[in-house]
């Protein structure tokens, strides 16, 4: 059975799933065809689709001249992705002498310099999600000469001017980074944008974050959770929801939900916010369950932790 897919998804119309019903008949006369059918429950992953935004492009805002140290305004972007796609940052550009923002939240701060009055300042607010597109995690552990990137270039020249050589051109201030001549991004050795040896190059940007270790598991806020009342929840309903925190930062405290072991397929769970889903028909059986909370971290330093749903 093949689904085709005849219009754009969009997973912020979908947050929970999609739920329909496939037929399979054979061809048989009519008045002795059989038929079966199937439910099926679609999760629609969220892509880095849309752009952070402000209300408005412009604000002008009156302030007092004894406006006190911290005082602040309040600008916030939205964003319509989900989950880390619509997490935000924030940076403020333009009179900072003044004024400065908190990276998370948007606020614009007084730093408590003195104002001169009917004078105008002006602020340039940006809002940035967190997509990872362009961005490169490393440890703060890593080691010495250790691989961070693999750098892929092509060129179809051929003799001297198809052989590619490398070199990190800009941002590399402290000489953390050292690129060797088959393009592997190294951390902490020494240096080589990518040309031919026809003098042509092509530049790669992208920004590498330094990420702290992956300390701690997530934690289900229950070791067992009990669902009850499946026999009158509609196929596609909401059985309920397991829930875990990671007091990690970035991938390595974000989570990701999955069944590991269970009785039967009578249910689906959505891996990212752990709703569970009934799939099948549920009897008056009781099932148990067994759900993995993990942390996005990279699979090395991948930490989990177990739960058991009963109902």
């Amino acid at each position: 059975m093949r689904i085709t897919l005849l219009s754009a998804l969009d997973s912020e119309l979908y947050r929970d799933c999609i739920i329909f019903q496939v037929q399979a008949n054979d061809l048989a006369a009519a008045e002795y065809r059989k038929y079966s059918l199937a439910n099926v429950i679609l999760i629609v992953l969220d892509v880095n689709d849309d752009s952070p935004y402000f209300l408005h492009t412009h604000y002008s805002i009156l302030i007092p001249f004894d406006l006190d140290y911290g005082d602040v305004i309040y600008l916030s972007a939205v964003d319509r992705d989900i989950v880390i796609n619509s997490e935000l940052t924030y940076s403020l550009s333009g009179d900072i002498c003044y004024f400065y923002t908190h990276i998370m939240d948007g606020g614009v701060f007084y730093n408590g310099q003195i104002l001169q009055v009917n004078q105008e300042y002006h602020l340039v607010l940006t809002g940035t999600d967190h997509a990872p597109l362009g961005l490169i995690d490393i440890r703060e552990d890593l080691g010495v000469a250790e691989l961070v990137y693999q750098l892929e270039t092509v060129d179809f020249d051929i003799g001297d001017s198809g052989i590619i050589e490398y070199y990190i051109s800009t941002g590399n201030t402290h000489e953390v980074f050292d690129i060797s001549n088959d393009g592997a991004l190294l951390y902490r050795t020494r240096y080589h944008p990518a040309s031919d040896l026809g003098g042509n190059f092509v530049i790669a940007s992208f920004e590498i974050r330094i990420i702290p270790r992956n300390m701690h598991a997530p934690e289900f806020s229950e070791q067992i959770y009990y669902f009850e009342h499946l026999h009158v929840v509609d196929i596609g309903g909401v059985i309920g929801r397991i829930s875990a925190t990671d007091v990690d930062t970035g991938n390595e405290g974000s989570i990701s939900y999955s069944l590991i072991s269970h009785s039967s397929d009578v249910f689906v769970l959505n891996h990212i916010t752990g709703v569970i889903h009934l799939f099948r028909s549920a009897d008056y059986t009781n099932y148990t369950i067994l759900a993995q909370a993990c942390d996005n971290a990279v699979s090395t330093y991948k930490l989990c932790t177990n739960t058991t749903n009963r109902r």
